[in-house]
């Protein structure tokens, strides 16, 4: 089961003192639905909302004119955006499988989507659009970095073994040399 924090100032809020009853149902319903998730972008045709919260058409049409129109829900070709969920439920940096889950949610949004987004100056979207056709998010910079950080490792520990073999080599001919004896390498 999903779990949304709604801080209590939301009622005292100007804006939602300023929406009708119906626009105030369909706000929370849309910053509260089984359907969110981490980003605060989801799919939800228009149907569900009409069926869930009991509205005509035209009543949804003007709830979502008015929470576009003031920035703070956007409605995308059965996308809903919500403008600020970053910034009261950021998941972008919680653990390591929120992090991964929450840029798997952005990767999986249709590029359609994604670049309307952009235009709506959607700040998490716009940071984890790729140059190229896959998704590459930060956590796969971060393991890539690791890695290639790992395989120094390697190597230069490979290497610093080479270096005391080669001493080693070096010192027991050293010693052979000082006691007559003769040094032969065996394969």
């Amino acid at each position: 089961m999903k779990t949304r924090i709604i801080h209590t100032r939301f009622w005292e809020d100007s804006f939602v003192c300023d929406l009708s009853h119906k626009e105030k149902l369909t706000f929370l319903y849309l910053l509260t639905n089984a359907r969110i998730g981490l980003t605060g972008i989801y799919e939800l045709p228009d149907k569900f909302i009409l069926l869930d919260l009991e509205l005509t058409k035209e009543e949804l049409e003007k709830a979502k004119k008015k929470l576009q129109e003031s920035d703070k829900i956007y409605f995308i070709g059965g996308y809903v955006a919500i403008k600020n969920a970053k910034k009261y439920n950021d998941y972008s940096k919680g653990n390591d499988n929120q992090v991964k889950a929450y840029y798997k949610e952005i990767g999986m949004l249709p590029d359609v989507v994604k670049s309307r987004l952009v235009d709506y100056g959607f700040e998490l979207v716009s940071n984890s659009i790729p140059t190229s056709p896959q998704l590459v998010t930060q956590l796969d910079i971060i393991h890539k970095t690791k890695t290639i950080n790992n395989k120094s490792e390697i190597r230069n520990q490979k290497l610093e073994h080479e270096e005391i073999e080669n001493e080693l080599l070096q010192k027991r001919q050293e010693l052979f040399k000082k006691m007559g004896w003769k040094y032969s390498v065996k394969k």
